[in-house]
């Protein structure tokens, strides 16, 4: 008779959450309230879900500033040692009046491939990579999470922007995320950290880099996304460009205005010839 095999405690590696949510930007929206539910989708503990308070939307921008250490996140590893997926999922809303209620956007992150981000973060700021928590290594009473709670503060970790998924909105959601190892085997091979889809239009983009510079995350792709944004503008303007037979060029038409020019070949052309007829007249009159 053949059994399933137990998969142990020390091949499900526990991890400490520290989650910050931090606002939402580029809302076209000028009334009503906006709160955020997340939770852990493989888990069905009380404490692997919740919810932020219910914040205004001012400026097109919304406030949240919550903070969370989620205790007891377990981790499962294959056979190969590769750590498998740990899917959080945060569905933003918006509330008008006492009743109406609708869903803006989700946002789908998948915990374990901010592993070994997190243990970069941690040598950086030249704090130990595992283990800050002050719960102990082993098995932990519901207490001990609740103690630790209270006694812990909540790290920012690696703070991104992402832009939302099922919406009709170029809103982006800025989280801050750090996985801290607490119990189980340290000898697995965490997922790279995907690149976030953070594209909400071109003054969106730059708004948001200008706004996530303190931020622990290479500035690479940010400035291939930048240059790629910036080559998209200049193709989309020169094709929309419908010039006549005698305007110049997009590019050239403002290079012309910032030299000093009107902008208008035509024009310019005949007040260059004009001042070189009278050029001309001057010379004979001086012969």
């Amino acid at each position: 008779m053949s059994f399933l095999p137990i998969v142990g405690k020390a091949r499900k590696p526990k991890f400490e959450v520290h989650l910050k949510i931090f606002d939402l930007n580029n809302i076209p929206l000028v009334s009503g309230s906006s709160f955020i539910k997340w939770h852990l989708t493989h888990s069905m503990h009380a404490e692997h879900r919740g919810r932020t308070n219910k914040c205004p939307i001012a400026n097109h921008k919304v406030d949240y500033g919550y903070s969370k250490l989620i205790t007891g996140v377990r981790i499962s590893m294959d056979k190969n040692s590769h750590l498998g997926e740990c899917p959080i999922e945060f569905e933003v809303l918006q509330e008008f009046g006492m009743t109406e209620k609708i869903t803006l956007g989700h946002v789908r992150l998948n915990l374990s491939e901010y592993v070994e981000e997190s243990e970069s973060f941690g040598r950086d700021i030249g704090s130990p990579p595992r283990k800050w928590s002050t719960v102990g290594v082993g098995a932990s009473s519901p207490d001990n999470g609740d103690k630790s709670e209270a006694r812990s503060a909540v790290e920012e970790g690696i703070v991104r922007r992402h832009l939302m998924q099922d919406s009709k909105i170029n809103s982006t959601l800025k989280v801050g995320i750090l996985m801290v190892q607490v119990d189980g085997e340290r000898n697995f091979i965490a997922p790279p950290l995907k690149s976030a889809p953070v594209f909400g239009g071109i003054a969106g983009l730059v708004a948001q880099e200008a706004e996530d510079d303190k931020s622990p995350m290479p500035s690479i792709s940010k400035s291939r996304d930048a240059a790629e944004v910036q080559d998209l503008y200049r193709r989309t303007l020169v094709a929309s460009w419908s010039r006549q037979p005698d305007e110049l060029p997009a590019d050239e038409c403002i290079e012309d205005i910032f030299s000093g020019g009107n902008g208008w070949r035509t024009k310019r052309d005949s007040h260059a010839n004009r001042n070189g007829d009278g050029d001309g007249d001057g010379d004979g009159d001086a012969d």
